[in-house]
């Protein structure tokens, strides 16, 4: 007979054993399992629980706490117009800023922003996303029409932009200032009357957050 043979042998007797107790009814033996089931879960966890404390087995490692990094939930509205439809009808200027802190860098790194009004003709109203004072991406480009209803987009976004540590976020509307030149006939001769328009539009944006799809 094999070893193999006997070895199975051996494991179906301890499985008839246990079926005749249990069978039996006998309520010692129940209560005997139970124990030395709940005495190995309990060493497992302790062991568990020290190898976390000690960092070599951490449970909740860093890394997964920043999967999603919260910017700013409330409402926010950037243009010159206050518009009543808007969930934040006053605006808050041209520019809105703010900070956040990245202890991990991931290779996928998305801006997450649910956002409505935004038109996608960029000629017409750009929106401009600034990472720590470098260009990403127009807002616009995302958006295929002018919407009151929120939309939540993804930008996908060069690990490069952001620093471990402080970041800062921009959203700007009407960066750019275009010249315009009118022309005047006086009885002396022609002059030219030059101002400068800029193109500012009026979004409403929340839910501003940054994800790091490494650890999502």
């Amino acid at each position: 007979m094999s070893r193999i043979t006997m070895d199975y042998n051996k494991m179906q007797n301890h499985f008839i054993k246990i079926k005749k107790l249990l069978n039996k009814n006998d309520k010692n033996s129940i209560i005997l399992i139970c124990t030395i089931i709940i005495l190995i879960c309990t060493i497992i966890g302790t062991f568990i629980g020290l190898l976390s404390f000690f960092g070599i087995f951490p449970i909740i490692s860093e890394d997964y706490k920043e999967s999603v990094i919260m910017i700013d939930r409330d409402y926010h509205h950037i243009g010159d117009v206050n518009r009543s439809f808007f969930a934040k009808p006053e605006t808050e200027g041209v520019e809105y800023s703010n900070t956040f802190i990245l202890n991990h860098l991931g290779d996928k790194m998305f801006i997450s922003i649910s956002a409505q009004h935004v038109d996608p003709d960029l000629d017409k109203s750009p929106i401009y996303i600034y990472l720590n004072d470098q260009f990403v991406d127009y807002l616009n480009n995302y958006y295929d029409e002018e919407s009151i209803e929120f939309k939540t987009i993804e930008i996908e976004v060069d690990n490069s932009y952001f620093h471990r540590g402080q970041n800062k976020i921009s959203i700007i509307s009407a960066e750019e200032k275009f010249k315009v030149q009118d022309y005047y006939t006086l009885e002396n001769g022609s002059i030219i009357y030059e101002y400068y328009i800029s193109n500012i539009d009026d979004i409403c944006f929340k839910d501003l957050k940054i994800l790091n799809m490494d650890y999502i």
